[in-house]
């Protein structure tokens, strides 16, 4: 279960720097696109200023060409085209952000899979807790009887010390009785026998006390163990805490990418509108000037005529100078309107 909760931690810590690369992905992709976008404005901004001059200078100047017209048309075609690409990057902008509402929904999972794998860790923690606070309960309250046996044997050793000074003493007396040395040869024996069950009543006490160093031992580790996980614990209530900060951090995105988006759609939809304006602009120029180029070859078609005319008034004498005078004016007239 601690390895458990371990790679947890580690998953969560390597799912986190992962969210926090894609992160500083999208944000560098956003910055990109927002430059990117904003120099394709300003460059589409001062073209059209060009040819709104150049329009203006169309409508001031009769004689412009067919070709400029073209040009005008060609611009408008890429002009759409241009449209149809930024339509594709605000695609690419809302896959991004469908990409990072996954993300969000994975993280939220990770989250609720940390919080159980915890719960149940401090759950078995408690309980291994409670089950040594219960064994050394029950190891202090052996070491107590254990002490008292020892006070007992203790006692009954002293004991056993002068009934052997008191044997001693007999072996030196050759006057004691028979039943004198009958009955300490029976309470040497007896206490041969205590002295036996003493000494195995010893070795379970020293058995027992290194049952209970092993308890502590144990009772040391948990401590460790505990502490460790409280660490863990601590680690990963600071990695919630960046996944919140994430969290508020993508929120922001999104709110921004939506700035952006609408404000995009709408510079779009009025550079659509300016750009068919001026179109519309074009198209009307373009009428005057189909208008103003048949009159122009009407007043051609007249030059030829008048040409011959001039002609026969140079042949014929008879002419009256005030209609040579209106001639050659007419004439004059004819050519200043052409030039």
């Amino acid at each position: 279960m601690e390895k458990q909760l371990a790679d947890g931690i580690v998953s969560l810590k390597t799912d986190y720097d992962i969210v926090d690369a894609q992160r500083a992905a999208a944000l560098s992709d956003v910055s990109l696109l927002k430059e990117e976008t904003f120099a394709r404005l300003q460059t589409e901004n001062n073209t059209l200023s060009r040819e709104n001059e150049r329009l203006a200078n169309i409508e001031h100047h009769p004689d412009t060409t067919l070709t400029e017209i073209t040009s005008l048309k060609e611009d408008a075609t890429r002009f759409k085209t241009e449209n149809a690409l930024i339509l594709e990057d605000v695609l690419q902008l809302r896959q991004a952000r469908s990409e990072v509402s996954v993300l969000k929904e994975e993280i939220t999972q990770l989250k609720t899979e940390n919080d159980n794998i915890l719960k149940e860790k401090q759950e078995q923690i408690l309980n291994e807790s409670r089950m040594v606070k219960a064994q050394l309960a029950a190891a202090l309250s052996d070491m107590s009887q254990l002490r008292e046996e020892i006070a007992r044997l203790q006692a009954e050793k002293d004991i056993l010390s002068r009934e052997n000074e008191r044997l001693a003493n007999i072996e030196h007396h050759p006057d004691t009785t028979p039943t004198e040395i009958t009955s300490p040869n029976e309470d040497a024996t007896r206490f041969k026998t205590e002295n036996a069950l003493l000494l195995e009543d010893v070795l379970q006490l020293r058995q027992a006390l290194s049952e209970v160093t092993v308890t502590f031992t144990e009772m040391t580790r948990f401590k460790t163990e505990n502490t460790l996980l409280l660490e863990d614990v601590s680690q990963l209530r600071q990695a919630r805490s960046e996944v919140s900060v994430l969290k508020e951090e993508i929120t922001q995105l999104k709110t921004e990418n939506d700035n952006i988006l609408k404000e995009k759609q709408e510079q779009i939809l009025n550079e659509s509108r300016m750009v068919k304006a001026q179109l519309v602009a074009a198209l009307s120029d373009m009428a005057q000037l189909r208008e103003e180029i048949a009159r122009l070859q009407a007043e051609k078609d007249i030059l030829p005529r008048e040409n011959e005319r001039l002609a026969n008034i140079e042949h014929h004498p008879d002419t009256t100078l005030t209609e040579i005078t209106s001639l050659n004016e007419d004439a004059t007239r004819f050519k200043t309107e052409n030039a």
